[in-house]
C-alpha cells in the first residue's frame, strides 16, 4: 500500500507519507488535515487500542484550525462501543464524545453518506460494503 502512496507523494509535492505508531506519532510539522474512512471504528479494537490516546495524537499534529475528518458506518442508536469489534460500526454519538474529549470542535456534520434502509444493528457488511449508512464528521481543532 505504500508503493501507491509514495507514488501520489512523488506527484504532488505537498504530500508526505510518514508512518508512524498513531497514539504516539510526532510529525515532522504540524498537519492541515488527518483523514479517517470507515475505520474510526477499527481503531478501538485489539489488544493496544487506545482511542483516545490517538484522538490526542491527532489533535497535537494539527495545527490550529486544522480538521479531522472522520466518515464511518453508523452503528444503531446508543448501540455504544461494543458495535465497534460485534458489527464493525460506531455509534457517532460516542464518536463525538470521544474527540470532544480530545479538544475537538465539531465544525459541521454530513448526511450524503446516509442510508436509512441500512440495517445499523447488524455487521456492515450485510448490506454491502458502499452502501451501509454512514456519518460524515468535520472535526476542528481550535
Amino acid at each position: 500500500m505504500l508503493d501507491g502512496l509514495n507514488a501520489l507523494a512523488a506527484t504532488y509535492p505537498n504530500i508526505k507519507v510518514v508512518t508512524v505508531e498513531y497514539a504516539t506519532m510526532m510529525l515532522p510539522e504540524k498537519a492541515d488535515l488527518f483523514w479517517t474512512t470507515e475505520n474510526y471504528h477499527d481503531f478501538h479494537n485489539g489488544p493496544t487500542a487506545d482511542i483516545a490516546a490517538l484522538d490526542k495524537a491527532v489533535f497535537n499534529n494539527l495545527k490550529p484550525g486544522g480538521i479531522f475528518y472522520v466518515e464511518d458506518h453508523n452503528a444503531a442508536d446508543n448501540a455504544g462501543l461494543e458495535a465497534t469489534s460485534k458489527f464493525h460500526r460506531m455509534d457517532v454519538a460516542v464518536a463525538k464524545s470521544e474527540l470532544t474529549a480530545a479538544g475537538f470542535k465539531l465544525d459541521a456534520e454530513g448526511d450524503l453518506l446516509r442510508n436509512p434502509s441500512d440495517n445499523r444493528a447488524g455487521s456492515n457488511s450485510e448490506s454491502g460494503h458502499f452502501v451501509s449508512d454512514r456519518f460524515m464528521l468535520r472535526m476542528k481543532r481550535p
